[in-house]
Formats: C-alpha cells, structure tokens, sequence
C-alpha cells in the first residue's frame, strides 16, 4: 500500500487534482485485483480487514489529493505573484529598488538601481549598502543609523545627498522599509530610492531668489546694493570670490565696484581693460 500511496501523492503534487484522482481509482482496482483475497476479483473481500484497508485507502488518496492539489495551487501562485513582482521591479527605470539583508549588504538589484547609483549587479551585491552614502556620512555612522531606526519603527524615510560609482553625487529621496521572516524576526531591508537632484537645485534656486529679494528690498543704496548681491550669491554658490562689474560705454573697460571674497583674497576692485 505505500507505494501505492506514494504514487497518489506524486500524482496530485505534480497533476492536480483530477489525475489524483484517477490515480486513487487505478491504484485501488491494482490492489483489490492483485493483492487482497479473494486475488483477481473486484470489490470482494474474504477479510473485514482488507475491506477497511480498502477504505482507509480511498479515504487517504482523496484527502490527500486535495491537500497537494491544494498547495501546488499556492506554490504555483505564489511563483506567479513573485515573478510579476520581478517583472514589475526589473522594468521600473526611474526608481533604484533594492534589498540588504540584516547586516546591510545588498542581495538584488534592479536596472533602475543600476542606472541611478551606476553599479551594475555583480559589481554590488554582496557589498555593506554605506558604499552610496558620503565619505562624511559614512564616518558618522549614518547607514547604520538609518538601518537601526527602520528596524526599529518598520521604516524610515530618507532625503540626503549620495555618491555613484563614479563618485559623482545625487540627491538621493527615498525610504528604507524593514522585512521580517515568518517568525517575526528581522530578515532584511526594502530599499526605494530616487534621484531628485534637479527638483532639489530648482528648490534652492527659488529659494535663493526669494531671500536675494527680500534682503535688497530695504537697501536704497547701489554700493551697498551690489555688495550685498555679490556675498548672498557668493555663498550661495559656494566660491571664494563673487564680483559685481560694469562695462563703461565705449566697452574698452571692465570696471569691478564691489565683490564678496573668502578668506584672506585680495581686492579686485578696480579698472580693468575688457581686451
């Protein structure tokens, strides 16, 4: 009777049901013709026993039927959830869609992490997930930090500046969500991430103009207007000096009247030919 049992089992993983099915009928008219008494007859038994053998064993290869039938249907669904979920990750280009596992270091990776960040996949997984973050980042301690929150309130959001594989840097926008196993321990991170670098410049850029316009409209006067304009745009782009210069009419002369410098620079204010 095992092997038998073992047949209606394969059957139904590998079939379905129906063919455990039909393999519950062939195996028992197999085992009623050939092994119990009276041999070669159909639904006739010299023994009580063998009756309820014969039972138990229907009943067995139906319930078992349905069981296996049952999780090869969620097996075979939950391959087609995952492979949709593949699909849907590998065709989006836009966002860098990746996991770590507990300890930080990538497991996958998607074209648009690729295309983003500029690691293609066998450059990456495997590697501690700080390699995105700035040098000064890194040395403080922030990955971990990040990592240590979203595992402790489920996720956390994040929006700082990044580097690429060629030490390029982005502003990175995104959130880092904590996965857990059946058991409810901590199994990894889900990483989304963006690259809103050009939305983050056109922000400061407004604002910028904003605070120039409200810090020149109570000046009246020029000197102290275009002093003013060369340090707020000065600091604003990050340089050591920022002049503010006129063309004389007959355009032979570039005469600088005031500049913002950093530092210990010198003057620059004066007449200069513009050839």
């Amino acid at each position: 009777l095992l092997i038998f049992a073992i047949v209606v089992i394969l059957t139904s993983w590998f079939g379905g049901f129906w063919p455990g099915l039909l393999s519950i009928i062939l195996s028992l008219l197999t085992i009623d013709y050939f092994f119990f008494t009276p041999k070669y007859s159909i639904f006739h038994y010299d023994s009580r026993l063998d009756q309820i053998r014969a039972i138990l064993f229907g009943i067995f290869g139906i319930l078992s039927s349905l069981i296996f039938a049952r999780l090869r249907a969620s097996v075979k669904t939950e391959k087609r959830v995952r492979e949709r979920f593949r699909l849907l990750v590998e065709g989006v280009k836009d966002y860098a869609i990746f996991m770590l596992d507990a300890r930080g270091r990538v497991v996958s990776w998607n074209p648009g992490a690729e295309r983003i960040k500029g690691y293609r996949a066998n450059e990456i997984i495997g590697r501690d997930f700080s390699i995105f973050y700035t040098p000064e980042d890194a040395e403080s301690g922030e990955p971990q930090r990040v990592l240590e929150i979203a595992a402790a309130e489920g996720r956390y959001e994040e929006s700082a500046w990044q580097v690429r594989r060629d030490g390029s840097r982005f502003w990175a926008s995104g959130v880092i969500a904590a996965t857990h196993d059946e058991d409810g321990r901590l199994s990894g991170f889900t990483i989304i991430t963006r690259d809103v670098t050009e939305r983050k410049l056109t922000d400061e850029k407004v604002r910028f103009f904003a605070d120039l316009n409200q810090a020149l409209q109570p000046l009246a006067d020029l000197s102290e207007l275009m002093a003013a304009a060369a340090r707020m745009l000065g600091e604003y782009l990050g340089v050591d000096r920022c002049a503010y210069a006129e063309i004389e009419t007959n355009e032979k002369y570039l005469y600088i009247t005031s500049e913002y410098t950093r530092g210990e620079i010198p003057s620059v204010v004066r007449r200069f030919r513009a050839d």
